[in-house]
């Protein structure tokens, strides 16, 4: 079925103004939104809880600094250096899986909006399908009517024509046997 290249912007409005795909929509933007957030409050927790690690590890820092304890304030530094390293390398970590989960969903919303573009089309298709099925059966109703009437208005003559000669014929048989 080929459609008009006017024909084609209209539909494709009417379709994406159709209440069910804006609701699909705001669904999937949702959805998204609220995985964005977990993922936000799962890091800014862990953050927290390295941030309170970090400010108790400042603490001791500074207490040993203050040399009021038995251990030598560069081991300390290494540890913490060897902390900071570690944690880097898990927020690191934690960034690709961020990236990995945002690209994997991006690709997911991609094939739904390719899906939902597929099934937009075939209704389209159908629709026009429909409208056409529509004009052809009004086409033939209307040819179909009038023929009819043509035959009526045909017949009516007939009997007219045949009423007019009937009744000649018993004229013709009324003078011939006055006669």
């Amino acid at each position: 079925m080929s459609m008009s290249m006017t024909a084609m912007p209209d539909t494709v409005a009417v379709a994406l103004s159709a209440p069910e795909v804006g609701a699909g929509l705001i669904a999937l933007i949702v959805a998204l939104l609220g995985g964005i957030t977990a993922i936000v409050k799962v890091i800014t927790r862990k953050f927290e809880d390295r941030l309170t690690g970090i400010a108790h590890t400042a603490d001791a820092t500074h207490e040993q600094v203050a040399n009021n304890h038995d251990m030598n304030l560069r081991d300390d530094l290494d540890r913490l250096s060897g902390e900071f390293h570690d944690f880097s390398g898990q927020v690191i970590q934690q960034l690709k899986e961020i990236k990995l989960s945002l690209s994997d969903q991006d690709r997911q919303a991609r094939e739904a909006q390719h899906e939902q573009h597929q099934r937009d089309q075939q209704s389209e298709e159908r629709v026009l399908g429909i409208r056409q099925d529509l004009r052809s059966a009004t086409e033939n109703a209307t040819r179909d009517r009038e023929l009819l009437h043509s035959r009526v208005n045909e017949t009516r003559q007939e009997v007219r024509d045949l009423a007019s000669e009937t009744k000649r014929r018993f004229t013709e048989v009324d003078e011939t046997v006055r006669r």
